[in-house]
């Protein structure tokens, strides 16, 4: 799927989408947009050069969606989840975007054994934003906001921060646990303070 001047694929308020082995290429803003769209299932999809994110998922007070394996490259973001509770990401490859995983305003996201090499980049296309601030480039991990999202044995490397917790919104009971972190050009595992109840152990 390429050459669409906003999405390759949209994804609305319907139930139960499965999305598989796919290719998804400069499609303008992002890879696959999912709004309101609860139990979507993304798996092994290769998703390359998109302004905004390669996959996004938002506004879904109880998503469940799930992201299961797939490589991302050269997109502002590789996944972005806004408002999307009980996200799973696990399994992906994600390198040489410009962020790598952004969490902002959720609930209950596990983020497991993904690789994040490198999310650094700063020669792809950053789209503005129309939705909310602007993702922190250079973060593997990047959260804002929300409560007890777990970030557990991934490997992280090669980032400003490789995991980043921010405002403007406080974070409460986070868990970032038994992750392989390394190569940071200012911190591995970064949080502003805002926000209780943060769980760093075993990185």
């Amino acid at each position: 799927v390429t050459g669409h001047r906003t999405a390759g694929i949209v994804v609305g308020d319907v139930r139960g989408t499965v999305v598989a082995d796919v290719a998804l290429l400069a499609n303008g803003l992002y890879g696959l947009d999912a709004r309101g769209a609860a139990g979507l299932t993304v798996r092994n999809a290769r998703v390359t050069d998109h302004g905004i994110a390669g996959i996004a998922v938002r506004d879904c007070v109880t998503c469940g969606a799930r992201i299961e394996g797939g490589r991302f490259e050269d997109n502002a973001a590789g996944i972005i989840a806004v408002a999307a509770n009980g996200i799973l990401v696990r399994g992906a490859n994600l390198h040489a975007n410009a962020v790598g995983i952004v969490l902002r305003d959720v609930d209950g996201a596990h983020v497991v054994g993904n690789t994040l090499m490198n999310n650094d980049a700063a020669d792809v296309w950053v789209a503005a934003l129309g939705d909310g601030p602007e993702p922190p480039t250079g973060a593997g991990i990047s959260i804002s906001g929300g409560r007890g999202n777990v970030i557990a044995s991934n490997r992280i490397s090669g980032h400003t921060y490789n995991v980043a917790s921010t405002g403007p919104a406080p974070s409460l009971e986070h868990r970032v646990i038994g992750n392989t972190v390394g190569e940071a050009t200012h911190a591995d595992l970064g949080w502003d303070g805002l926000g209780v109840g943060v769980c760093y152990r075993g990185n």
